[in-house]
């Protein structure tokens, strides 16, 4: 999963400067979060009347459900498929998980644009996360022994999401697409990554065009963590950030061991 990532306003600015994204840099309020956290407030790039626009960080909250203080951050690419023969016999629909057990090689199918909890945000409520880096660590062990996994360049990047607004709410939420582990985070000992997205594909994920199964496989088999490192950081990052305990501060981004790369 992708639980952390850290934005940095000027790292945002020139996120949006370099691909011509509407950034209105007199009204907007990007807030530099180095430990951002399930529920902290977060910028997104999401389409606007056919304009690719960033997002004051005040808007949306880093998470997709809001029924919890975590709710759904993450949302697994592979999806789910519907089981047939346990539906039958249940007289009832049942679902089960495709690729449960996070295998680095599987090839789909992806079912994510078809669950009906997601098929609206697919067609209407694509984004994009920019971030300049992520958190993730060992299975079992997680952020006891966290990684700080960045572009090798130090550039920021984009990662896949989803927005909604649920009804009655005002407050609205953005969650990350996860696919299975490149081989950079296979060496950190992680099971999932965030979708990193290649800066062509970027456009075609906001164009709000019901993605086909081969765009989604495309998109996944085009994660590339050749360009990126990982390196250890101190387990002072792991209390997540929060209005009555901030924990926040750069200090958590400073590398105290070599860093690991593809």
């Amino acid at each position: 999963m992708c639980g952390r990532y850290g934005q940095i306003e000027d790292s945002i600015e020139n996120f949006a400067r370099e691909r011509n994204y509407s950034y209105e840099k007199e009204r907007l309020k990007i807030y530099t979060n180095y430990n951002l956290s399930p529920g902290n407030r977060t910028s997104i790039v999401l389409n606007d009347e056919g304009s690719s626009k960033v997002t004051d960080s005040g808007i949306f909250q880093f998470k997709y459900s809001p029924h919890s203080y975590k709710g759904q951050i993450n949302i697994r690419i592979e999806g789910k498929e519907k089981n047939e023969e346990k539906s039958k016999a249940a007289d009832k629909n049942i679902y089960d998980t495709l690729n449960k057990d996070n295998d680095p090689a599987y090839a789909g199918p992806y079912m994510i644009d078809q669950v009906g909890s997601f098929q609206k945000a697919f067609r209407e409520h694509r984004c994009i996360i920019p971030m300049d880096y992520f958190y993730e660590g060992p299975e079992g062990v997680a952020y006891k022994k966290p990684f700080l996994i960045k572009r090798k360049d130090d550039k920021p990047f984009a990662v896949a999401g989803l927005y909604r607004q649920f009804y009655n709410d005002h407050h609205y939420y953005a969650g990350i697409l996860t696919t299975v582990a490149p081989p950079l985070l296979q060496k950190v000992g992680h099971h999932r990554s965030p979708l990193l997205l290649h800066k062509e594909k970027e456009q075609l994920w906001l164009n709000n065009v019901l993605p086909t199964q081969e765009l989604i496989k495309d998109m996944v088999d085009q994660v590339d963590t050749s360009e990126f490192k990982a390196y250890p950081v101190d387990a002072k990052m792991r209390p997540p950030n929060r209005k009555d305990k901030p924990n926040n501060s750069v200090e958590l981004t400073y590398p105290i061991g070599d860093a690991i790369e593809e």
